[in-house]
């Protein structure tokens, strides 16, 4: 017996209709479940790099300090205006959620920058246990790169998400720690 070859016409090239709103749905429901997973990573991965970036200024004002064998500050400003620090550091002005290392044996203003970040304008949370005064909140390293207070801050993706947290660590000896979650005792406000 021979076979014929098969011929191909018009109808059966290509995927019907059906098919392919079969698979139009199927991928609807792999989006429907990924997305969720994937901005839960997002905003996990910025809540680490909050607080890897607050680390680095407090080590950068630590090593500021040990360097210069002068008191250094790191300074942020929590608040929504412009806050310009008290003497005898005045001329220093913070914008929004901006934090700076100073250098306080610069006379001018400008020259005591010694590095700042500004945050993006979002639900992100720094909160800490440090008392700050006229809106801004320093921490002061001394010549010997020793602290003045232990400090205890915790990075929130929003009020009230504690499980989220990042808990950063300063003793007065200067170090630094970052922790998962929020061991920090500082509630997430």
């Amino acid at each position: 017996m021979i076979k014929k070859p098969m011929r191909h016409t018009l109808s059966n090239l290509g995927f019907t209709l059906l098919e392919l709103l079969i698979t139009i749905a199927i991928l609807a429901i792999l989006l429907a479940v990924a997305v969720p997973s994937f901005t839960t990573f997002i905003d996990n991965r910025n809540v680490k790099q909050r607080a890897s970036a607050i680390t680095d200024m407090l080590n950068t004002g630590r090593s500021t300090a040990l360097t210069k064998g002068a008191v250094s500050l790191v300074c942020w400003n929590q608040t929504a205006a412009n806050v310009t620090l008290p003497e005898p550091d005045d001329g220093v002005v913070l914008v929004p959620r901006q934090i700076v290392v100073i250098d306080s044996s610069e006379d001018d203003a400008d020259a005591r920058l010694v590095s700042q970040t500004t945050f993006p304008a979002d639900n992100f949370n720094i909160v800490t246990d440090v008392v700050g005064g006229g809106g801004a909140t320093c921490i002061t390293f001394n010549t010997q790169g020793r602290s003045d207070t232990a400090a205890r801050m915790a990075v929130c993706k929003d009020q009230g998400q504690e499980v989220d947290a990042i808990t950063i660590r300063l003793n007065v000896t200067g170090r630094t720690s970052i922790q998962d979650g929020n061991n920090s005792g500082v509630a997430c406000v």
